[in-house]
């Protein structure tokens, strides 16, 4: 497989884990606060965290058509996933059950690495 077949096939799993998860999260944010344990955060956060998720589902299947679209918007997913993901880590490491939503934005993070290393351009 190419670099640029692997690319796709990243942008359409990453597209529609994205948009498969934000979308009940913006349309459902009280239902879903609850279920991802984000008890911290108040639905106007999680229909925000689920619009932006909504976006780069979208994007992704944009970017197969032109892949310099979602190169930034990756970027910033990564810088903003894997700090959820260390999270998720140091408090599994002190003992304590983390929330499993983290693991989503870990997932997201691991595919927005992935999109990075395999873009043609860089």
């Amino acid at each position: 497989m190419s670099k640029l077949g692997a690319l796709k096939i990243t942008l359409i799993i990453h597209g529609l884990f994205s948009f498969i998860a934000g979308l009940p999260m913006f349309i459902f944010p009280k239902m879903w606060s609850l279920i991802l344990e984000w008890q911290p955060l108040n639905e106007p956060m999680v229909m925000t965290l689920g619009a932006v998720a909504v976006a780069i589902g979208i994007s992704s299947f944009v970017a197969q058509m032109d892949p310099r679209v979602h190169v930034g918007i990756c970027e910033m997913e990564i810088f903003l996933n894997t700090f959820l993901a260390m999270s998720f880590l140091y408090n599994l490491l002190r003992g304590l059950m983390p929330p499993i939503s983290w693991l989503f934005f870990a997932t997201f993070a691991l595919f927005g690495l992935v999109f990075i290393l395999l873009y043609p351009g860089k």
